[in-house]
């Protein structure tokens, strides 16, 4: 029996892969997120490069921080589409990164997997997430600067503390609408303790942003 070249079984199976197939321009996208944006939209354009119909049947996302829209399901040869990915922001910030699953009727590829990839730009600079005391220290006050680099003035209207803290906190504002000094110092050293405090701002309205600090001693 004759062996069949590489390329003459790529001819015969040619045919039979155009039938019907979705060509995306990426799989993978990147965006930057506009500052403070309560939503970012990702789109994946694609192209039908086959010789026959495809409908897609549903889109899946990992997150439900993120929605799948498309225009239509049906696409002829040679048309065009695209699937908008959209990222509810919330108080996230830095890369966040979710997925979107494609389902078609194509047998030969019956599912496409699109990442999305959003850098959430930092509104509000913390130098530190957590202060901390050694047992037997000193009882000395401890500082956290907290620097707005939004473009437009963002304020800490709130400073939430449990009921029973073993650690007492005051906020200065240092420049209002752009920069705090959060001191916070500890009843006593003398055991180990720990607490959470919450900074609340009012920015973004509709979901103010709040950051979490951890005071401790160890």
């Amino acid at each position: 029996m004759k062996k069949l070249s590489i390329l003459a079984i790529g001819a015969l199976l040619a045919p039979g892969l155009l039938a019907a197939q979705l060509a995306f321009e990426a799989h993978s996208v990147t965006v930057t997120a506009e500052p403070g944006a309560s939503e970012v939209p990702v789109y994946f354009p694609f192209v039908n490069e086959g010789d026959e119909p495809v409908t897609i049947l549903g889109m899946d996302t990992t997150c439900g921080c993120t929605t799948s829209e498309l225009e239509k399901l049906h696409y002829e040869p040679g048309e065009s589409g695209r699937i908008e990915a959209v990222l509810k922001a919330g108080p996230r910030s830095g890369v966040q990164q979710q997925h979107v699953r494609v389902r078609t009727d194509n047998p030969r590829a019956p599912e496409h997997h699109l990442t999305l990839r959003v850098q959430i730009p930092e509104l509000i600079e913390l130098s530190g997430r957590m202060l901390y005391w050694r047992v037997g220290d000193d009882p000395d006050p401890k500082s956290v600067r907290v620097r707005v680099a939004h473009s437009e003035p963002i304020h800490i209207t709130e400073v939430l503390t449990p009921p029973r803290s073993d650690f007492t906190v005051e906020l200065k504002e240092v420049e209002k609408g752009r920069a705090y000094e959060l001191i916070a110092t500890p009843n006593s050293t003398e055991s180990r303790s720990a607490t959470s405090v919450m900074l609340v701002t009012d920015f973004p309205s509709e979901q103010p942003r709040r950051l979490p600090l951890s005071l401790r001693v160890y």
